[in-house]
């Protein structure tokens, strides 16, 4: 993975387990349905040497169920969760844009078919772009279900 420095982090998600997004437009912010979205339930960035990049905002992620908007990822509750109806894509801004982001984890929720199984993570220092390609997943790589 290459490291980008920029306060904003664009994570897009394309294809969840449970669901085929072929017709995803990536300029559509509100995303395109699919039997149900992903949940997600923890997104943490790292710098180079290993120390953690705050969240202080997010935007986007589209269509939330009822209590679990974008900002459930990252509110440092492993319990609570990001439920999106479709896939889509959210934009994170980090507190400090100093260090380049060298690498992320994510956990998922409790639902194997709305694992992310395709996406890709862009940086920039304006929420409007441009955007470089830190890392890009496809489907053909296999993602873990066991809990």
């Amino acid at each position: 993975m290459q490291y980008h420095a920029g306060q904003y982090v664009r994570w897009t998600i394309t294809r969840v387990r449970g669901g085929d997004t072929e017709s995803f437009d990536e300029s559509a912010a509100a995303g395109v349905d699919v039997p149900e979205g992903p949940e997600v339930a923890l997104v943490e960035f790292r710098g180079p040497r290993g120390e953690y990049l705050p969240i202080c905002t997010s935007k986007g992620g589209g269509k939330s169920v009822a209590g679990h908007g974008a900002w459930r990822c990252y509110d440092g509750n492993a319990r609570s969760t990001w439920q999106a109806r479709m896939c889509q894509v959210i934009t994170f801004g980090l507190l400090d844009n100093v260090f380049p982001v060298a690498s992320y984890r994510f956990m998922t929720g409790g639902c194997p078919a709305r694992d992310p199984t395709e996406w890709s993570v862009e940086t920039s220092h304006s929420i409007d772009g441009p955007w470089k390609t830190l890392h890009a997943v496809s489907a053909s790589r296999t993602v873990p279900t066991q809990r």
